[in-house]
């Protein structure tokens, strides 16, 4: 007991220091050994510093924060990830929307659908990658409904993940092509895609 309480007094010390890298390796800590030795009063402890450090002022502390609620967190933050899916920084949004997939409320398909929409490329990819992480198939009529509305080749990527995971073809051949093509970050994250769409489905 004394040593989780030590480990805790620690993680919080960390968690308001002055250097934003000295609080993202609290959060690092966090996930790596609290969530595999601290007791149920503990991880409570541990959940209230995380969820304290998405509204920190440093984008990437916000970030990994986000990122450790769909590990951490539970049911009760659905409405903090939802407020997060709107940060100011496309890297929360992104982080926002996979970890509402990560905790697997199927309620949570009404906000990852309106990152679908978002400004950011990136963030529209993340959310249909997130969709299906959380409703498998039955995202696919979602995202065909505005797949052909964005002209972004990034956002583009993850909605065709989605496609073919769920046995579209053109879908695929379209990735492929990507794959092979001269711009070499898409050509890596159609790649990406494609070994994802090719996993099972890992939802009950």
């Amino acid at each position: 007991m004394k040593t989780e309480e030590s480990f805790i007094n620690n993680i919080s010390s960390l968690a308001v220091k002055r250097d934003p890298i000295l609080r993202e390796e609290a959060i690092d800590t966090i996930l790596d050994i609290g969530n595999r030795t601290c007791a149920r009063q503990g991880m409570v402890e541990l959940r209230r510093i995380v969820r304290k450090l998405t509204s920190d002022r440093n984008e990437m502390v916000r970030m990994k924060a986000t990122e450790a609620l769909g590990v951490l967190g539970n049911s009760r933050d659905l409405q903090l990830l939802s407020r997060l899916a709107l940060d100011k920084a496309w890297t929360v949004r992104s982080s926002a929307y996979a970890s509402l997939a990560v905790l697997g409320h199927r309620r949570a398909i009404l906000v990852i659908t309106k990152g679908f929409h978002d400004s950011h490329p990136v963030v529209r990819k993340y959310a249909a990658v997130a969709a299906y992480d959380l409703i498998g198939c039955d995202a696919v009529p979602l995202v065909k409904a505005v797949e052909s509305r964005y002209r972004s080749l990034e956002a583009r990527v993850g909605f065709l993940l989605v496609l073919s995971a769920c046995g579209d073809l053109p879908s695929r051949v379209e990735l492929e092509l990507m794959a092979k093509g001269p711009d070499k970050r898409l050509a890596s994250s159609a790649a990406s895609a494609l070994e994802d769409s090719d996993a099972p489905y890992r939802k009950s």
